[in-house]
């Protein structure tokens, strides 16, 4: 495989390593670590999504991208529980989803991640 990266293999090799290297890229954004395992969050993922829908906010000096989804007027979401990550003010993290889904109209229990925080 290095040596079709550096350019000395087959057209064929290239080419079979490429489209490998997008099954593995389409995959691994299902996977987590299994540290996170007892959050039972479920991941969303969109590929080749409008590009006029994608928004961008910036979190610790990163740009990351994101897509709004409407959920006013959806009352019949599966949503079982929200917990919130570990942070340094986790206690007003946890008040503000509360007051937010209360805004919404949403009766979600709202718990803390028992993981720690890392820096």
């Amino acid at each position: 495989m290095d040596e079709a990266a550096r350019g000395g293999g087959s057209r064929q090799f290239s080419e079979l390593c490429r489209r490998f290297q997008r099954i593995l890229n389409a995959y691994a954004m299902f996977f987590k670590q299994e540290e996170f395992a007892a959050e039972k969050e479920y991941r969303l993922v969109f590929r080749n999504p409008d590009r006029s829908r994608i928004r961008f906010r910036e979190k610790e000096g990163f740009l990351l991208p994101y897509i709004e989804i409407d959920l006013s007027g959806k009352k019949d979401l599966p949503l079982t529980g929200i917990t919130v990550a570990p942070k340094n003010h986790v206690d007003l993290a946890k008040k503000g989803m509360i007051q937010y889904l209360e805004l919404l109209d949403f009766e979600v229990p709202v718990k803390l991640s028992r993981l720690k925080l890392r820096y």
